[in-house]
C-alpha cells in the first residue's frame, strides 16, 4: 500500500488510497505553504486537514497521523484523533521536541497492528523553539504499535512530539528572546522558532522568558523576568496593541534599576510581535511602574540603550593599504589615518578600530607586537611584546581588544585592556586551527573559520565574562554550524549582520566561493548573492547596517573592494530561496590594492 499527502480536493475527499504495495511514502510536498506568520486567527482551519475514514487499515491511520502532525500544527486533537484513547490523554508530552525531516518518511507494515517508520532528520526543536542540529544525519526509525477501540485501528504509543517536513518548518516564525550580558550593559538574543499560532505567540514569548536561557547560553547571561511567574497565564493584546503581562509577586524584590531593565527586556522580546505597540506589566492583576514614565512601556522606545547591534558605532570602514592602516569613505576615496599606524612608523600586518573610531590597534611587523596608537594623532603604546605568530585582531563592544596568535599547539586567544593581557580559557571542543574570526557585538559569541582548504568550517562559541568586564574572560561550549539541506565548505571569513545572523565567503554545491547568509545556530542558510568578479579573500560587514545602511564589503586576491547594500532582508527560513539579486557594485579602482577590510567594531 502507498499513501501520499496531497490537498483537500472536494468535500468527503478520502485521505488515504488503497494502492497495491504494503509501503507508504509521506511526500514532505503537495500542500501549500503560506511561510512564517505572525497574527494568524488560531481559529484559522489548514488548506488540508487529514481526517480518518471508518475502516482504515494501520498504515493508512498511521499515514494520516504524521500527515496531521504538520498540518494542523496548532491543533492537537487533530492529531490526537489518530491515537488511542489513553495515547491521547497523554499527547504530546510536556518537553518533546519536534524532529523535522528531509526526506519523506516510509512506513511499512511489519506485523499485525505493527507499522515500521523511517525518515532522514535534518533537526529537532526544543519545548521552547530552539534549534538543535544533529551532529551527524541521520534516519529516525519507530514501530508503531496499534490497538482496535470502538473496531477502529488507532496508534497506542505515538511519538513524543511532533514529525513535520522541512516545508511544515516554513510556518514557523523566526524570533529571539532577549537576556542581558552579566553586566546588564547590552542585551543578548537567543533565537527560537515558533509555530503560527497568531495571538499566542506573545504568550510564548514570555513564557520563554519566564523559563530562561537555554543551557547553552545558561551562565552567560542575566534576566531580569522572575522566575516564579506562572509560564501558563497569557498575555493578551487588545485592540490597541497593548499586551498585559501578568508577572505575580515576583515583581516586589525588583528595585526601580531592575525595573527599568525588565522593561527592556520584555520590550525587545514583545515588541517583535506586529501587533503589540505597547505593554503593561501586572502583579496580581494591578498594574506596576517600571520604567519612571507610568504604567505603559512603549515598545519602540524602552531599552533602546541595550541595542545588542550598537547603532551608535563610527561605522566607519578601514583596511590595509600595504602595511598601512587606510580608511575608505563612501565614494571610495582612500585615506591614509595620520597616524603612526598609516604614517609607516608602524608596520601594519593586521589592525583593529575601537568603536569610537579614535583608536588602532596594529599587529607589527613580524606579528610578535601589538602597538595601540591613536588614528590621527602622534604616540603610540607597545601592548604585547614577544608574541608567537599573531594574526589577527578585533575590539568587542564593551572595549576589550581580542588578539589571535599562532602557537606550537594550536591557535590562542589573549584579551588586553589598557596594556594589562591574559589568556582566553578555551572550553571543550574548541578549535584547534582558526584562520578567522568574529566577536558578535553584544560580546555573547564568537564566530571562527576552522580548518583551511575544502574542509574549513564554521564554530560558534559562547563568551563568559565576569560582571565587572575584567579580562577573565571564557570561551566554551563550542559547536560546528550545520545545514544538512544546504552544506558549506572551504569557510574563508566571517562576518556579524545581525545579533543572530552572520555573513560568510564559503563554497557551496559548486565549486566557486560565494557569499552566504547563515543564522548562528544553522537552521537558515541561503546564498546572498553571486560573486562574479574574482576570488574573494575577505568580508565586512555590520550588525548595524539596518540602521546605518552599510554596506556589505568584499575584498579579491587582486585588492578592490566591493560593496553590496544592505537593502537584505533577514536570513529566509526556506533554505534554497537564493538572494542573487542583490548585486556587487565596484568600489575602489582597479589601481588601488587593499586587503583586510573591517567596520569599526
Amino acid at each position: 500500500m502507498r499513501w501520499s499527502r496531497g490537498r483537500a480536493a472536494a468535500a468527503g475527499a478520502a485521505v488515504c488510497a488503497v494502492l497495491a504495495s504494503s509501503c507508504v511514502q509521506i511526500p514532505d510536498s503537495g500542500r501549500v505553504n503560506a511561510g512564517p506568520t505572525v497574527g494568524t486567527d488560531i481559529e484559522q482551519q489548514p488548506e488540508f486537514a487529514p481526517e480518518l475514514k471508518p475502516g482504515a487499515v494501520p498504515v493508512e491511520v498511521v499515514g494520516g497521523y504524521l500527515d496531521a502532525m504538520g498540518a494542523l500544527l496548532t491543533d492537537p486533537a487533530g492529531v490526537r484523533q489518530f491515537l488511542t484513547g489513553r495515547a491521547a490523554a497523554r499527547w504530546p508530552l510536556p518537553d518533546a521536541m519536534t524532529r523535522i525531516y528531509t526526506t519523506r518518511p516510509t512506513a511499512e507494515k511489519v506485523g499485525k497492528g505493527r507499522v515500521r517508520v523511517t525518515a532522514e532528520l535534518m533537526a529537532s526543536l526544543t519545548a521552547r523553539g530552539e534549534w538543535v542540529s544533529p551532529r551527524r544525519a541521520g534516519p529516525l526509525s519507530h514501530e508503531f504499535r496499534l490497538r482496535r477501540e470502538g473496531g477502529e485501528w488507532r496508534i497506542d504509543n505515538p511519538l513524543p512530539g511532533r514529525l513535520i517536513s522541512r516545508d511544515d518548518f516554513g510556518q514557523f516564525g523566526s524570533y529571539s528572546l532577549y537576556f542581558f550580558d552579566p553586566g546588564r550593559r547590552v542585551l543578548v538574543p537567543e533565537r527560537v522558532y515558533l509555530p503560527p499560532v497568531g495571538q499566542q505567540v506573545p504568550t510564548l514569548l514570555l513564557r520563554g522568558l519566564i523559563t530562561g536561557p537555554s543551557r547553552w547560553l545558561q551562565g552567560a547571561v542575566d534576566s531580569l523576568v522572575p522566575v516564579t511567574a506562572d509560564p501558563a497565564v497569557a498575555v493578551p493584546v487588545d485592540d490597541v496593541g497593548v499586551a498585559t503581562v501578568e508577572l505575580g509577586s515576583g515583581l516586589k524584590g525588583l528595585a526601580g534599576k531592575q525595573r527599568q531593565l525588565l522593561a527592556a527586556q520584555l520590550a525587545w522580546t514583545l515588541g517583535q510581535v506586529p501587533e503589540v505597540d505597547s505593554l503593561v506589566v501586572t502583579s496580581g492583576g494591578s498594574p506596576v511602574q517600571l520604567d519612571g514614565s507610568g504604567t505603559v512601556v512603549q515598545t519602540d522606545r524602552a531599552g533602546r540603550e541595550y541595542d545588542p547591534t550598537d547603532a551608535a558605532a563610527s561605522g566607519a570602514l578601514y583596511a590595509r593599504q600595504g602595511n598601512r592602516l587606510v580608511e575608505i569613505g563612501d565614494d571610495g576615496l582612500v585615506r591614509s589615518v595620520s597616524g603612526p599606524l598609516g604614517n609607516g612608523r608602524v608596520d601594519v600586518e593586521a589592525f583593529a578600530v575601537d568603536r569610537t573610531g579614535q583608536t588602532g590597534a596594529a599587529v607589527d611587523g613580524d606579528g610578535t607586537r601589538i602597538v595601540v596608537a591613536p588614528l590621527d594623532e602622534t604616540g603610540s603604546e607597545v601592548w604585547w611584546r614577544g608574541a608567537t605568530e599573531l594574526s589577527g585582531l578585533q575590539w568587542d563592544g564593551h572595549g576589550v581588544l581580542w588578539a589571535l596568535n599562532q602557537t606550537a599547539s594550536g591557535s590562542r586567544f589573549s584579551v588586553l585592556r589598557d596594556g594589562n593581557r591574559r589568556p582566553v580559557r578555551m572550553g571543550r571542543g574548541a578549535p584547534a586551527e582558526i584562520t578567522a574570526f568574529s566577536v558578535s557585538r553584544d560580546g555573547g559569541r564568537i564566530a571562527v573559520v576552522t580548518g583551511d582548504g575544502p574542509s574549513a568550517r564554521l564554530m560558534i562559541g559562547r563568551v563568559r565574562r565576569p560582571m565587572d568586564y575584567s579580562l577573565g574572560i571564557a570561551v566554551d561550549r563550542w559547536y560546528t554550524v550545520r545545514n544538512p539541506e544546504l552544506p558549506l565548505r572551504g569557510y574563508v571569513d566571517v562576518a556579524w549582520v545581525a545579533p543572530t545572523e552572520l555573513e560568510v565567503v564559503a563554497s557551496g554545491r559548486a565549486s566557486s566561493q560565494q557569499t552566504f547568509l547563515v543564522s548562528v545556530d544553522g537552521a537558515s542558510v541561503a546564498a546572498s548573492s553571486l560573486i562574479d568578479f574574482g576570488v574573494v579573500t575577505g568580508i565586512a560587514a555590520s550588525p548595524a547596517s539596518s540602521e546605518s545602511n552599510l554596506p556589505t564589503v568584499a575584498t579579491t586576491r587582486s585588492g578592490v573592494l566591493w560593496e553590496r547594500r544592505s537593502d537584505r532582508p533577514e536570513v529566509p527560513q526556506d533554505s534554497f530561496r537564493s538572494l542573487s539579486t542583490r548585486t556587487w557594485e565596484q568600489l575602489t579602482g582597479d589601481d588601488v590594492r587593499l586587503s583586510d577590510p573591517s567596520y569599526v567594531e
